[in-house]
C-alpha cells in the first residue's frame, strides 16, 4: 500500500453550501493514500471543496509510512479509497449590526 498523507486545511463553506452561515473556520483534516505530496495535496483539496468547503490555510502536512498507520483512522478504509477526511466545525458566532 502506498503511505498516507497527513493534511491539516482551516476551511470555511463556500457561500452555496449548506454549511454557510452555520459553521464559522473549521479543521479539515485529511488522510490520503497517495506515493507523492503534490498528488495528496490535489486529492485532499478535491475532496473538500467537492464538499462545500473553500480552502484558506494549508496549516500541517506529514507523511506517515502505511505500515506505521493504526486502524483508527480506518486502514481497511484506506486501503480500498484514496482517502478520508473529517471535519472539526465551530459554529458560527453571531454577527456584529452596525
Amino acid at each position: 500500500m502506498k503511505d498516507i498523507w497527513f493534511l491539516k486545511y482551516e476551511v470555511l463553506p463556500t457561500a452555496n453550501s449548506k454549511n454557510a452561515g452555520r459553521y464559522g473556520p473549521t479543521l479539515a483534516l485529511c488522510w490520503i493514500r497517495s506515493s507523492a505530496r503534490t498528488e495528496a495535496e490535489r486529492i485532499a483539496v478535491q475532496d473538500v471543496t467537492k464538499n462545500g468547503w473553500d480552502v484558506v490555510s494549508l496549516e500541517e502536512v506529514r507523511e506517515i509510512p502505511a505500515d506505521t498507520v493504526s486502524d483508527n483512522i480506518g486502514i481497511e478504509y484506506l486501503q480500498r479509497n484514496k482517502g478520508k477526511t473529517i471535519y472539526v466545525t465551530y459554529i458560527a458566532g453571531p454577527t456584529k449590526k452596525k
